[in-house]
């Protein structure tokens, strides 16, 4: 065991709070519970700004599902709640013996809000994971009694046992906690998952099953995502990407059997398949034999999957994925600047990308690239030039990630006084947080609005339907009605950005990176502005608000 009260060689801790401090209550020791546990339940909130996948009906967070549907093997009542599929069932939370949360960076403030709801009602021990929760695990322990970090699917089952039998928490490996001293204890780090045999449960999800996918579209303007997973972690090291971090080093590949038995699983819920691995291709003769006993199975379906730029050199493996039914590739481009690739360590230039995108397409492939906006390599029209790229080879999708960093990285991105954090909320990769060196961050800001709407525009997809390319047309409509959604938070989210970056910049947007370094940097969160004693989603902030819930809750059910 080793208890630390700052860090750890893998850990990424926000151990100065004061810096980041969300929360306004103490937050008491871990105990030995010795209780009887038999209902487990899983929430997920919906993030606090909309982005491009609000428009889809996927749970947020794969590991949440994932790790409830191996507590339901273990004989638990289990349920999950995704607050934008279906409404959290408060009277169910009430009832649990066990709660857990799995937030990304955009919804953490209302998992932050509801854990402290829950404590400040009922005794009932909180558990929070995933891969936020193991970058900002002290942060976590603000709100949460117990906190897993990297993959969780051996340390929960350990830690049910431990409450059950009233056991300490020191041999959880993986497990964070407050110790009965007050401090935080941080157990050592647990191994990688080896087994990546269990599928997911879909069906314990409340609500996800209620619409056929055509319903869905029509009253719900949304559309399915199944999500899938053939392996996990990547042998690759670029020095921005959470991998390494949350699966470690290297590349494991579940069973060609347990991924297909996945796929027929899930088959019912719809034929619209995403592979979620961070490089779906990395093990590539593990892949084609996958391939092919899809293809053998005729299993059907229509698949999208995340790559590296090098797979598209092996012609066999795109010949596979088009007969398997891949209908899309996605690459994290990054930039089209050399110089950004060299400091990435993605081993790739421009030139390189381009033919990957040729040998793609001469398959009968869409290609989408993902771009990081405001890399200090870029200058002011990267932006323009990324679109400008995308409708020239004629891409699937170009999108945005703002590039960002937090304080105490173990390697940030950029120094601390160019962050910019007004909420955690804002953490989506859709909104610039960060003081750019060649742009302002609202000129930035608004430059990706303007070329993501001139990419998704009506007119270019009615230029597809005079073409008689109608899925083209569709995915673009979708897309556009998506970026609709958040388009009015980013206007204001500019005027808030017009602000801070008041004399930093000079008449050429340049950054005065001098007086950048004495800017007071001071992270509140706006956690207690927005959160604290509010109504989120359609949990309440005071019992008696809850009873009423309840009472209303149970006549609808009645009629």
């Amino acid at each position: 065991m080793i208890v630390l009260e700052k860090s750890k060689e893998d850990l990424t801790p926000i151990s100065n709070i004061a810096k980041f401090k969300l929360a306004v209550s103490d937050t008491p020791p871990c105990k030995s519970k010795n209780m009887k546990i038999k209902k487990i339940t899983f929430v997920e909130f919906e993030l606090g700004t909309k982005h491009f996948l609000s428009a889809t009906l996927m749970p947020r967070s794969f590991g949440l599902v994932l790790i409830a549907s191996i507590v339901k093997q273990q004989g638990y009542d289990v349920k999950v709640y995704c607050d934008h599929i279906s409404p959290v069932d408060m009277e169910r939370v009430k009832e649990s013996d066990l709660i857990c949360c799995s937030p990304l960076t955009a919804s953490s403030n209302k998992v932050f809000a509801f854990a402290d709801y829950v404590r400040n009602n009922w005794d009932i021990p909180l558990v929070v994971g995933g891969t936020f929760a193991t970058y900002f695990t002290d942060l976590c322990l603000e709100h949460f009694d117990y906190v897993i970090r990297n993959e969780g699917d051996e340390t929960i089952l350990e830690l049910i046992r431990c409450i059950e039998q009233g056991q300490g928490f020191e041999n959880v490996k993986g497990l964070s906690f407050r110790s009965p001293s007050g401090g935080i204890t941080h157990n050592e780090k647990s191994p990688q998952v080896e087994d990546l045999y269990y599928n997911q449960d879909l069906s314990l999800i409340e609500g996800y099953s209620r619409y056929s996918n055509f319903w869905l579209m029509l009253l719900k303007r949304k559309i399915r995502w199944i999500v899938l997973q053939g392996s996990r972690g990547c042998p690759f090291a670029c020095d921005y990407c959470i991998a390494p971090v949350m699966y470690g080093k290297g590349h494991r590949s579940r069973t060609i059997a347990s991924v297909i038995d996945d796929i027929n699983t899930k088959k019912k819920y719809g034929d619209y398949f995403l592979f979620m691995d961070n490089c779906f291709s990395a093990n590539i003769s593990h892949t084609k034999e996958l391939l092919r006993q899809m293809i053998s199975e005729k299993l059907g379906g229509r698949y999208i999957a995340f790559i590296r730029y090098e797979s598209a050199e092996d012609e066999e493996l795109l010949e596979l994925m088009k007969r398997a039914g891949f209908i899309q590739l996605y690459i994290g481009a990054e930039s089209l600047n050399d110089e950004v690739f060299v400091r990435m360590k993605k081993h790739m230039t421009v030139q390189k990308l381009i033919r990957s995108i040729q040998l793609i397409q001469k398959h009968k492939l869409a290609v989408t690239l993902s771009f990081q906006a405001g890399n200090d390599e870029d200058d002011r029209h990267a932006v323009r030039n990324a679109v400008d790229f995308g409708i020239e080879y004629d891409l699937n999708g170009v999108y945005f990630i703002s590039t960002w960093s937090f304080p105490e990285a173990p390697k940030p991105v950029f120094a601390k006084n160019r962050m910019i954090l007004k909420s955690l909320d804002y953490g989506s990769g859709h909104y610039v947080t960060h003081f750019p060196l060649n742009v302002k961050p609202s000129s930035l800001q608004k430059t990706i609005l303007e070329q993501q709407k001139r990419f998704w525009s009506i007119k270019r997809g009615l230029g597809f339907l005079r073409q008689g390319k109608w899925e083209r047309f569709t995915s673009l409509l979708i897309q556009h009605y998506a970026l609709s959604l958040f388009e009015k938070q980013v206007d204001e989210y500019v005027d808030y950005l017009e602000e801070i970056e008041e004399g930093y910049y000079d008449a050429n947007e340049t950054l005065d990176l001098a007086r950048i370094a004495s800017r007071n940097v001071d992270y509140k969160g706006e956690y207690a502005e927005n959160y604290q004693d509010k109504l989120i989603g359609n949990f309440l902030q005071s019992n008696d608000q809850l009873d009423q819930y309840a009472g209303r809750r149970k006549t609808a059910l009645r009629n």
